[in-house]
C-alpha cells in the first residue's frame, strides 16, 4: 500500500501486512488454544484487516503488559506444545511476540493490533492492513521518536477506545489530544501539522454541544475558514 508522508511529493510503499506478525499471531492461537474444548482456530481476512480468534483466555497478564514492557510469562497453558513450537522457531517463548507485532505496525504507520477479550473464553486479535485515521498515520510519519506508550494511547484515541486517566492527562499535557470524554480526538495542532484541519473539524463528535460550538470553535482556533 502507498502512503504520502507530510511535506513529500512522492508516496512511500509499505507492506499491508508483516508476514512475521501474521505467522506469530497464527502460531500463538495454536500454542495458547484451550485444546480441551475441541474448538477451531478461526482466521478471517477482511478487506482492511485480519481477525484471529481462538478458544482461550489471556493465561497470564494483559495485552498491554506485553505490548509496553515486554512482559515475560512465568507459565503457559500448554507448556509442552509451547516448548516444541519454540524450538522450531514458530513462536517467541519470552513474550516479545506481541511487543514486536505492535512495533511493526507503528513502524509501518498503521493502527496497532487490538485484543478483544469481551467474550468469555475467547481471545480475538485484529491486525489492521489499512489506515484508520490519516492524521494519526501522518503524525507517526512526522515524529518517529514519539514514546511508544503515547503511540499506544493515541491509537486508541483514533479508534474511539477509552484510555486510562493517566494516559489522558499525559497526552493532554503534551497537547496531543483535546476534547472531553467521550469526544476525545487528536489535537487540532496535530491535525493542522498533518494538513487535515478541515477534516478534523468535520469528523468531531456530533453531540449537541459540539454542533452548537462548531463554527465558533473553528474560528477561534484557526481564524479563517479558508
Amino acid at each position: 500500500m502507498r502512503l504520502l508522508p507530510p511535506g513529500k511529493l512522492v508516496q512511500c510503499e509499505v507492506e499491508k501486512y508483516d508476514q512475521r506478525s501474521i505467522l506469530e499471531a497464527m502460531h500463538n492461537c495454536i500454542a495458547h488454544q484451550d485444546h480441551t474444548k475441541s474448538s477451531r482456530v478461526s482466521v478471517v481476512e477482511r478487506p482492511d484487516r485480519i481477525e484471529f480468534t481462538n478458544t482461550s483466555t489471556f493465561y497470564e497478564g494483559k495485552p498491554d503488559d506485553y505490548a509496553l514492557s515486554g512482559h515475560v510469562p512465568m507459565r503457559y497453558r500448554n507448556p509442552t506444545l509451547v516448548q516444541a513450537m519454540t524450538q522450531l522457531n514458530m513462536i517467541d517463548h519470552l513474550g516479545y511476540g506481541i511487543e514486536r507485532m505492535n512495533r511493526s505496525q507503528a513502524e509501518r504507520y498503521l493502527p496497532l493490533p487490538d485484543y478483544d477479550l469481551s467474550e468469555p473464553g475467547l481471545v480475538k486479535l485484529t491486525i489492521y492492513g489499512s489506515v484508520v485515521d490519516e492524521s494519526y498515520t501522518r503524525m507517526l510519519m512526522r515524529d518517529s521518536e514519539l514514546p511508544f506508550e503515547d503511540v499506544l494511547a493515541l491509537d486508541r484515541v483514533q479508534k474511539g477506545i477509552p484510555i486510562p486517566d493517566a494516559a489522558l492527562r499525559r497526552l493532554r499535557r503534551k497537547k496531543l489530544i483535546e476534547g472531553r470524554r467521550p469526544h476525545v480526538r487528536v489535537a487540532a495542532s496535530i491535525a493542522e501539522i498533518t494538513g487535515t484541519r478541515a477534516s478534523y473539524v468535520e469528523s468531531r463528535g456530533k453531540s449537541e454541544e459540539y454542533c452548537q460550538a462548531l463554527v465558533t470553535d473553528y474560528l477561534k482556533k484557526h481564524g479563517t475558514t479558508s
